[in-house]
């Protein structure tokens, strides 16, 4: 198995991380959006910087793993990083898969200069404990409202 950066040219590296995704959002009850997907990877790949940031794991060919290490700048806060879209495939899990593609976001953002990184976790008993041993700590809960077009219409 072997960590690599997303390669925007091969329609297989396209192929494995949508598959990711499509799995990502069965596990959190979201739709699968394939034009948001694309536009997601396509302002990435025009970022010179975090394209480097987008990784698969591939074992024999197949792409079994995916994270995407960014670098944010915010106008309040020094820069940082953050993980997100952070998925292994149900069978290529609990065989050092996550912790590769976790090893090689930190690489990437030790070469950008980021000094601090963040994520959200959907479950802290299972990816909550695998950045617990990365030393992240929790710091913030997140809220979530789903909003109807009629509700952001209307004044507050």
């Amino acid at each position: 198995m072997k960590t690599r950066v997303y390669n925007p040219e091969s329609n297989e590296d396209y192929k494995g991380m949508k598959n990711l995704m499509v799995e990502l959002c069965k596990v959190t009850g979201s739709q699968f959006d394939e034009k948001r997907f694309k536009n997601g990877i396509q302002r990435r790949t025009i970022d010179k910087y975090n394209q480097q940031g987008m990784l698969i794991a591939e074992d024999e060919n197949k792409i079994v793993g995916m994270i995407i290490a960014e670098v944010l700048v915010s106008p309040f806060v020094e820069t940082y990083g953050n993980i997100s879209n952070f998925v292994v495939s149900p069978t290529s899990r609990g065989k050092g898969v996550g912790k590769a593609l976790i090893d090689a976001s930190f690489e990437f953002f030790k070469n950008m200069g980021v000094s601090r990184v963040e994520t959200n976790v959907r479950d802290l008993e299972k990816e909550g404990k695998l950045f617990n041993k990365y030393g992240f700590e929790k710091k913030f809960i997140v809220m979530e409202k789903k909003i109807s077009m009629e509700e952001i219409s209307k004044p507050y």
